[in-house]
């Protein structure tokens, strides 16, 4: 490479492929998804409720950028995020976005006002003592995956048959996927009506491992 030119332009190019990566909401939400663990493209045409064809164009988006990659069990092919330096980006990104756009903060705030919430830091001593339950709303998969200290799966979709076996004496915390995850909200809704005291939390297994610089915790 002859120039200073030259130079940048290849490198640029091959940040842009990165910026178009990730240009789309849907790429963005399968992202996101795949910061929980494996799934297969039918799973997350079901949790994106998109076309399994119109997903699978947008991972192969995503992969030709090296932000997923792929694993074969049997017949079921699985994407993933390609390492944790991308789950780190997802985070990132997402507070840079909710730092510089007020539209994302009222936006969650129309979707999820009056639904209890409270700061990790606020109950995670709590929890560490037994005095408060956490619970993971997501699907048992994404649990089996990697799950915040102490947390129970009590899935979101299971928690009509499962809410006898809660305890009513203690704070009951609510976790999904992030803070635009619907589960934790949908059950601690639930779980106020029932006359239980339950909370969403603000913290997720993606966020846990990253520290406030952006870099993966080891």
């Amino acid at each position: 490479m002859d120039d200073k030119r030259s130079f940048k332009d290849a490198i640029y190019a091959e940040l842009e492929m990165v910026g178009k990566a990730v240009s789309s909401r849907r790429r963005l939400e399968l992202l996101d998804v795949l910061s929980q663990g494996a799934h297969t493209v039918e799973q997350l045409a079901k949790e994106t409720e998109m076309s399994v064809a119109n997903t699978s164009q947008h991972l192969q988006r995503l992969k030709k950028a090296r932000l997923v990659s792929t694993d074969r069990d049997g017949n079921s092919v699985y994407y993933r995020l390609a390492d944790a330096s991308v789950a780190a980006f997802v985070v990132q990104l997402r507070r840079l976005g909710e730092q510089r756009l007020p539209a994302i903060d009222e936006t969650v705030e129309s979707y999820f006002g009056g639904v209890p919430s409270a700061k990790w830091d606020d109950v995670a001593g709590e929890i560490e003592v037994g005095q408060a339950v956490l619970i993971d709303t997501r699907p048992p998969e994404e649990y089996n995956s990697g799950h915040l200290p102490g947390a129970i799966s009590v899935p979101a979709d299971e928690l009509e048959k499962r809410i006898d076996d809660l305890p009513q004496d203690k704070r009951l915390v609510a976790y999904c996927r992030g803070p635009y995850c619907t589960m934790a909200a949908e059950a601690v809704r639930r779980l106020s009506d029932a006359g239980y005291e339950a909370v969403t939390v603000d913290m997720s297994v993606p966020e846990f491992h990253v520290d406030e610089r952006g870099e993966i915790e080891r």
